[in-house]
Parts: C-alpha cells; sequence; structure tokens
C-alpha cells in the first residue's frame, strides 16, 4: 500500500517555514513530560500539534487562555477501527508475523482479536472517543472525565473520556464544531481538504500531501481482515455519525471558500 500522508508534518513544515513556533504535544506526552513543563512550553508555542483533545489544550494546558482556532482531520470510522487494531501500538505488524509464524491458526486468532477488540468498542467502552476529541471543555467537566493527569504527570492515555455518548450531548459537540474549528478535514478527500486550509488559514500554500514513513503499517498486514457488520456498525455508530456531520461541512466550506475566491470548486 502506498505510505501514509500525514497532515500533521504538513501542518508544522508550513508552520514553521512560515516563522512560526511549533509544539507537538503528542511527541511531548510519550516522553511522560510533566503537566507543568508541557504548559510552559506551550505558551510560546503558535501552533499545537497532537492528537490531544480540545479539552485538554484549553483546560490543562490553558493555551492562549482558551482563545485559539483549530483544524481537524476525519477518517472513515470503519477503516480507523481496523487501523488502530493493526497498529497495535506502533508494533502491528511485528506482532501479526509472530502470530502467524506461532500458529497454523494464526489468521483465525488475528480475526478473533479484531472481532474481541470491536466487541469491546460496540459494548460503549471507548466507543465515542473521537466524539470527545472534539467535545467542548463544559462538556468534559458536566459529565466528570478529567482534562489533566493526576499527580501533574500526563501519559499517552490523559486526555480520554471512556463514557458513552448520548445524542444532547452529540448535538453539542456539532455546534462546538461548527463555532470553533476553522477546518474540518476528511482523509479520504484530501484534495477538497488542501483546498479549504489555503483558504482558511493564511500561511498554509501547499498543494499536494507529502508521503512520509510514520509506523509499521506501511507493511501489507498478513491476512485480510473481516468486517463483521453486527459488531463493527456498533462500536462506530457515533463516529460515524460525526464523519457524516465532517463530509457534509467540508462540501459547505469548500463552496464557501470558492464563492470568496471564484474558483470553481474541486469535483
Amino acid at each position: 500500500p502506498p505510505e501514509p500522508a500525514s497532515l500533521q508534518a504538513l501542518l508544522e513544515s508550513s508552520a514553521s517555514d512560515a516563522g512560526l513556533d511549533v509544539l507537538n504535544t503528542h511527541l511531548q506526552v510519550l516522553k511522560h513530560t510533566t503537566l507543568a513543563n508541557l504548559r510552559t512550553r506551550a505558551a510560546h508555542a503558535q501552533l499545537l500539534t497532537g492528537h490531544n483533545p480540545v479539552a485538554f489544550v484549553a483546560d490543562a494546558l490553558a493555551w492562549h487562555d482558551g482563545h485559539f482556532a483549530m483544524l481537524t482531520l476525519l477518517r472513515n470510522p470503519f477503516n480507523r477501527l481496523e487501523s488502530s487494531y493493526r497498529y497495535h501500538q506502533g508494533k502491528g505488524t511485528e506482532r501479526a508475523k509472530q502470530v502467524m509464524a506461532c500458529h497454523r491458526n494464526g489468521a483465525d486468532i488475528l480475526q478473533a482479536g479484531f472481532d474481541a477488540m470491536l466487541l469491546s468498542r460496540a459494548g460503549g467502552r471507548g466507543r465515542d472517543q473521537a466524539a470527545w476529541i472534539h467535545a467542548p471543555p463544559e462538556l468534559w467537566r458536566e459529565s466528570g472525565c478529567p482534562t489533566a493527569a493526576t499527580q501533574g504527570f500526563i501519559d499517552e492515555h490523559v486526555a480520554t473520556c471512556p463514557l458513552t455518548m448520548h445524542p444532547k450531548q452529540l448535538r453539542q459537540v456539532f455546534e462546538a464544531i461548527l463555532k470553533t474549528f476553522a477546518v474540518v478535514g476528511i482523509l479520504e478527500r484530501m484534495p477538497e481538504t488542501l483546498e479549504v486550509l489555503r483558504c482558511r488559514v493564511p500561511w498554509f500554500k501547499n498543494t499536494s500531501m507529502p508521503k512520509v514513513s510514520l509506523h509499521s503499517q506501511v507493511e501489507p498486514y498478513p491476512i485480510t481482515l473481516r468486517h463483521n457488520a453486527s459488531l463493527m456498525g456498533p462500536a462506530a455508530l457515533t463516529e460515524a455519525k460525526l464523519y457524516e456531520f465532517g463530509n457534509a461541512l467540508l462540501k459547505a466550506d469548500l463552496e464557501c471558500c470558492c464563492a470568496a475566491t471564484g474558483v470553481a470548486p474541486l469535483r
């Protein structure tokens, strides 16, 4: 398969070229940086990148007193769930090869593991994480989900909310996205996403996505994982609604940007 494209890397390089200070919060999280140190470093940055929820940046980091614009990139939830399983904490291909080499029924073991993950998500555990990432801080506070780590240290699981999101809460997320996100991109619609980025972000000039090697998933997976509809649908229930909303918003943003510039929208 083609090497994965990274919008995060593209934004970082474009911002640096424009003379902006950039901080990748996810890399700091992986280094187990203290919350106090991360807050200090973030205060000097003009662009933060990473996988942290809006609530973590606004509340735990108190970045620019909550006054900042946000960009996000959504992905087909079915593909993302499979990718999450295959990635397996950065050792997906290595683990899969070991299973296939050590077990005659290795393909069945890998498939069973995927189905088990979907079953867990379908039951609500972590199912709505993508929606919580985009949720406003007040929704986190109302729900009792912490936006800062215990004892001042952070790790890659710090700002996650395992709670199931109710329809009313999801509507609040949609409303917050409409009000506070400058760009909502779609991975499967990258040319259109880049066009809206150029329209909304003054220092962003790129017209194509670079290809970068990020992790072991650039290698072919040893089996083709089957998508069990009875498990996949419930596991991606909320995220599918978010993805549908994001697609509609990208379409509207593209038409708005093209109307402002007089350029015909991409089809």
